[in-house]
């Protein structure tokens, strides 16, 4: 994971890769895991290849917004990463409320 982070910092940081890109490709991902997950012949194929390009699509597309953020409020990045992830709480938790 260290890997790709460093892949995906560097290539913002020089412009090679447009944010946008990322966070579809990211959802992409996270798409491929549901589907697949439909069609799995067992429980132990789900338990590798889910929580792989489940883990893989949320976890870059959550630490994307980050780095926007850390370009418009410099001076305030703690604070920004500290709503961003407060905010990712809050959509889990009303996301549970809403499927029970």
């Amino acid at each position: 994971m260290v890997v790709i982070g460093n892949f995906i910092n560097n290539a913002l940081a020089k412009r090679e890769l447009h944010v946008k890109i990322i966070i579809l490709i990211c959802y992409l991902m996270v798409l491929l895991a549901y589907l697949l997950s439909a069609f799995l012949p067992n429980f132990i194929s789900f338990a590798l290849i889910f929580p792989v390009l489940y883990g893989l699509g949320s976890g870059i597309a959550i630490m994307t917004p980050n780095y926007v953020l850390s370009l418009y409020f410099p001076s305030e990045r703690a604070l920004m990463y500290g709503i961003n992830s407060a905010a990712y709480g809050l959509g889990a938790g009303m996301w549970v409320l809403l499927n029970t």
